[in-house]
């Protein structure tokens, strides 16, 4: 487990000499936040609970309940939760959700905002959290910075929600953008100034209207 900031800390395995996806933890006085991902990461429980307990497994879409999901919401005994477009896609898979998270922009916590994201999948959400200085919006992997460019993987149908997603982010508040796909190349946590916010975000637009 690596500090990545004050209360926030990443995961990261190597499996078959290929990195896995990165999860984030969150420590909170109200309970701490696992940012859950299909990565095993069974050896860090006994680091993460001498953190504190668990109190639910975001998930920002499909890709991240699959693999060992299941089993560290066991061992954690910690709730998982996604939207309810997400939540049936991975009950086909076999991963029942324990709560589902309303698909609109709203506070989950006091310091923890739900953001709708489509366009990666249908029913992506990402989570803003706000403390102190520190703004962290985790994405997931709907931008994915590789050898200094912003990637994204994102079918036809689904290029138009991507660009009001896109749109969407540019009004948010945020000044460090957390990424967990394995194919991340850097920094997983980036801090970004509002100018390159904007480049990232408008560099995405580009690339999905040249696309369509």
């Amino acid at each position: 487990m690596n500090k990545i900031l004050p209360n926030l800390y990443s995961i990261n395995n190597i499996v078959d000499g290929k990195q896995s996806q990165t999860t984030f933890l969150i420590v909170r006085p109200e309970g701490n936040i696992l940012f859950g991902t299909s990565s095993d990461i069974s050896a860090y429980y006994p680091q993460i609970r001498e953190l504190g307990p668990v109190i639910a497994i975001l998930l920002g879409d499909r890709h991240q309940g699959k693999g060992e999901i299941l089993s560290t919401s066991k061992h954690l005994n910690a709730p998982i939760c996604c939207s309810k477009i997400e939540s049936k896609v991975l009950q086909k898979s076999g991963v029942t959700v324990d709560n589902i998270i309303k698909y609109e922009q709203h506070n989950l916590y006091d310091n923890l905002e739900v953001i709708p994201t489509p366009g990666h999948t249908t029913g992506a959400l990402s989570y803003l959290w706000k403390t102190d200085e520190h703004k962290v919006l985790f994405i997931g992997d709907t931008v994915v910075p590789i050898n200094d460019e912003w990637e994204i993987w994102v079918n036809k149908p689904h290029r138009q929600k991507m660009k009001e997603t896109m749109k969407l982010l540019k009004k948010l508040d945020f000044n460090y953008i957390a990424v967990n796909s394995f194919a991340v190349t850097g920094e997983k946590v980036i801090h970004l100034t509002h100018e390159k916010k904007m480049d990232c975000i408008d560099s995405v637009i580009t690339k999905v209207t040249d696309k369509q």
